[in-house]
């Protein structure tokens, strides 16, 4: 797949291993960068990850900008992040792809954002679903995740597009690249997604704001300890729990493997 698969990663080694480890499953190819920084107490942590995942290259981050555009080598740039898991496969010969490949006025292919996902868990309220069209939507017409193509998470973005894009706006982390880019980057009128959601985010922690956002709430400081008194989260219940959900954010208690 010509695709570069970049993933921004900060104090959360133990879920950036269970990211890994699900792309390692469910996505088929090589090009897979992760760039990293920590607080001191997370370095071991990120050595462990490293030794579990040789075939990705990690780079610690210097020079954000710099790096960011560095990286984006090949035709297409799939953005993630390390709460993030990936729960279903994709391929360049796919429906979604092939349109994605050949319409122009797509900003972006959402991994996300499935058609049966009416429900904002970390707002507590319905939100409306868009009017599809062969799978796409006009963005501009809805608030939430479903108008907002800029995410450095779970989207897919051309080269040609967002590459200018990136060298004419400053960022030194991956918040001021989303709003810089939402500053600059919006001429297409639409996204497309799939029928069931690739990609699935558990926001059970917050490392850039150390708050509490929501009642599953686990500090990165725990998820740290567990990870090296040699466990790993279990992949298998949580996509099984994405068959029953209707957020594009998932709640989940971890279950634990003991590795």
């Amino acid at each position: 797949m010509n695709l570069t698969t970049l993933i921004f990663s900060k104090n959360r080694a133990c879920q950036l291993e269970l990211l890994l480890r699900s792309l390692r499953f469910k996505l088929k190819h090589n090009n897979l960068r992760v760039i990293y920084t920590y607080d001191p107490e997370y370095k071991i942590a990120y050595d462990k990850v490293m030794t579990l995942h040789p075939n990705v290259e990690f780079i610690l981050e210097k020079d954000f900008r710099r790096q960011v555009i560095d990286c984006i080598t090949d035709k297409y740039l799939l953005f993630l992040t390390d709460d993030e898991v990936m729960i279903d496969s994709f391929d360049e010969d796919c429906p979604e792809f092939l349109k994605f490949q050949a319409n122009e006025d797509i900003i972006c292919l959402n991994l996300r954002m499935a058609r049966n996902y009416d429900y904002d868990f970390l707002k507590d309220k319905q939100v409306p679903i868009p009017k599809f069209n062969d799978g796409m939507w006009e963005w501009r017409n809805y608030r939430h995740d479903w108008g907002y193509p800029w995410s450095v998470g779970s989207h897919i973005f051309r080269k040609k597009d967002i590459l200018p894009v990136l060298k004419t706006i400053e960022f030194s982390g991956p918040h001021m690249l989303e709003r810089n880019l939402r500053r600059s980057f919006y001429d297409q009128p639409l996204m497309i997604g799939f029928e069931k959601a690739k990609i699935v985010q558990i926001p059970i922690n917050n490392v850039a704001f150390n708050i509490q956002r929501n009642s599953k709430y686990i500090p990165a400081a725990f998820l740290n300890d567990k990870f090296m008194d040699g466990y790993i989260i279990d992949l298998d219940p949580i996509i099984k729990q994405v068959k029953t959900t209707r957020s594009y954010f998932m709640p989940i208690d971890f279950k634990w493997i003991k590795v």
